[in-house]
C-alpha cells in the first residue's frame, strides 16, 4: 500500500496546484507554456532533482496525452495556460487515464526507492536492487488499474480487486525490505 502513496502524493500535488507567473509564456508555443505550468504544479518551486525530473516527464506526457484544451476544461490550467487557482480540477474519465499513463511512463522505481532508502539502514545493496527489480517488474496490467482506482477514488468491486491485486504483488517485494526504521 505504501507504493500507492507515491502516486497519490503526486496526484495531490496536481490537485492542489501552485501559482507561478511566466513572463516568457507569450513567446512560447501553447504546448510549451502548458508543459511549464503543469511542471510547476507538480514539482513546485523548491523541487529536489527527482521531483524536477518526475515533474518534467509527467508534464510532457500529460500535455501530450491530454492536450491543452482538456487541461483547461478540467480546471488544471487557466485559459492562458497558467496553473489554475480556481480550486480542485476534475481528474475523471480520459484525463485520469492520461495521468495514470504518464505515471507509468515516467516511473523510476530506483529513484522512488532512493528517496526512502534511509528507512532501511540494514538493507544491503543487493537486497535493495532485488526490491527495485521486484517492484519495477510489477506488470502494468496490474499497476495501471490500481493507480486508476486510487486516483479516481472508485470503490466498485473491480476497483477494489485491482487495488488488492497490486497490494498482493507489492507485498512480495516489500518482504525483501523488512520493517522500516521509524526513528
Amino acid at each position: 500500500m505504501r507504493a500507492l502513496l507515491v502516486p497519490a502524493v503526486v496526484a495531490a500535488l496536481l490537485l492542489t496546484g501552485c501559482s507561478g507567473d511566466d513572463k516568457e509564456a507569450d513567446a512560447r508555443p501553447d504546448s510549451e507554456v502548458a508543459v511549464a505550468s503543469v511542471k510547476q504544479i507538480l514539482a513546485g518551486n523548491n523541487a529536489t532533482d527527482e521531483q524536477d525530473r518526475a515533474g518534467s516527464c509527467l508534464a510532457d506526457a500529460i500535455v501530450e496525452g491530454a492536450g491543452t484544451d482538456a487541461l483547461v476544461d478540467a480546471g488544471v490550467l487557466d485559459d492562458d495556460l497558467t496553473p489554475s487557482d480556481a480550486g480542485t480540477p476534475s481528474l475523471g474519465g480520459a484525463l485520469a487515464e492520461v495521468y495514470v499513463d504518464a505515471l507509468l511512463e515516467c516511473r523510476d522505481v530506483s529513484e522512488e526507492f532512493a528517496a526512502r532508502r534511509s528507512l532501511y539502514p540494514e538493507l544491503t545493496d543487493a537486497e535493495a536492487q532485488d526490491y527495485i527489480d521486484c517492484a519495477g517488474g510489477i506488470d502494468a496490467a496490474i499497476l495501471r488499474p490500481a493507480l486508476l482506482a486510487s486516483l479516481t477514488g472508485a470503490q466498485d468491486d473491480a476497483a477494489n480487486a485491482a487495488r488488492q491485486k497490486y497490494v498482493k504483488a507489492l507485498a512480495k517485494c516489500e518482504k525483501i525490505l523488512g520493517e522500516p526504521t521509524t526513528s
